[in-house]
Formats: structure tokens, sequence, C-alpha cells
């Protein structure tokens, strides 16, 4: 799973700006970032920033944030972003 990641962070300025800060810092555009989070704060950031962003339980509230994907426990994770993946290269 490690090779997903570059960077775990958590920190306490907003969300939406500390995203916004690491995708400028490594010069990415938002169509290749993903953004895997449990909270609605962790929803409106991805989409301030027009992430796709991957929904970890089953709060409802999230899934009206605009979670492109929801997975139970990051178990599932895996699939979820190989999933993404292949959607992006169709």
């Amino acid at each position: 799973m490690i090779d997903y990641f570059r960077l775990v962070n958590g920190v306490p300025q907003s969300k939406a700006t500390a995203v916004r800060t690491l995708i400028h810092k490594h010069g990415y555009s938002a169509t290749q970032c993903l953004f895997i989070g449990d909270s609605e704060h962790d929803a409106v950031a991805a989409m301030e920033n027009r992430i796709l962003f991957v929904q970890v339980g089953e709060t409802p509230a999230l899934a009206l944030a605009g979670a492109s994907r929801t997975v139970t426990n990051l178990m599932g994770i895996k699939e979820v972003i190989d999933e993404l993946l292949r959607e992006v290269k169709d």
C-alpha cells in the first residue's frame, strides 16, 4: 500500500488550505490527487480543491458531501484505488 502514498499529513490549519498547499508544494494538479478520509471536513476539503474523495466508514452525510467511493474500512482501499486508476486510464 505504501506505493500509493507520497505523504500522510495532519495539521491544525483548515484541511482545505492544507490540501491546497500540498498540491502546490509538490506540483500536482487536482486530477492527480485522491483524498481518503473519514469526516465531513475531509469531504469538504476534497470538494473545495476539486479532488476525488474516498470515504472510509459509513457516515451518510459524507456521501452527500461528494464521496466518489465509500469503503467500510481501509481493507478495501486498494481495490478502490485500482478501480479509480482504471477509470482514469479509460
